[in-house]
């Protein structure tokens, strides 16, 4: 793939990707844990909820690296958009684990997830400053 800076394109910000990727690698994950143990089954959901996860690191990569379309360094609204969709699933995650009992496994996975998201969320916001900051 390449990235938007190096090929000197511009591309508006992605939120609904990065939230739609968000959400399917959450409940594929969450399959996983459910049917953990039937190996034929649960191998299937891994493969996506790793793909799902591999791609949404690498679209919130391109997003952060994103040239701002106007040329101003500056954060745009998406990029608010993106943060508050990882912070607000994170949230989702936890409060679902608070209020309904879960096995060990979901659980773990629940509070895995919910901890993938804010460092994503995280990464996301230090690697966009940084390349507003170089532009």
């Amino acid at each position: 793939m390449f990235s938007a800076l190096a090929t000197g394109s511009t591309c508006e910000g992605r939120f609904a990707r990065t939230g739609l990727l968000a959400v399917l690698a959450g409940s594929w994950g969450s399959v996983v844990f459910e049917n953990a143990n039937d190996a034929i089954l649960a191998a299937p959901f891994f493969v996506l909820t790793i793909l799902a996860t591999a791609t949404l690191a690498d679209e919130l990569h391109t997003q952060a690296r994103r040239p701002s379309p106007d040329g101003a360094r500056r954060w745009q609204r998406t990029d608010t958009a993106i943060v508050v969709i990882l912070v607000g699933l994170a949230a989702i995650s936890a409060a679902g684990m608070a209020l309904r009992p879960f096995t060990a496994p979901e659980q773990s996975a629940g509070a895995s997830f919910a901890a993938l998201y804010l460092v994503l969320a995280g990464y996301f916001g230090w690697k966009r400053r940084a390349t507003l900051a170089r532009s």
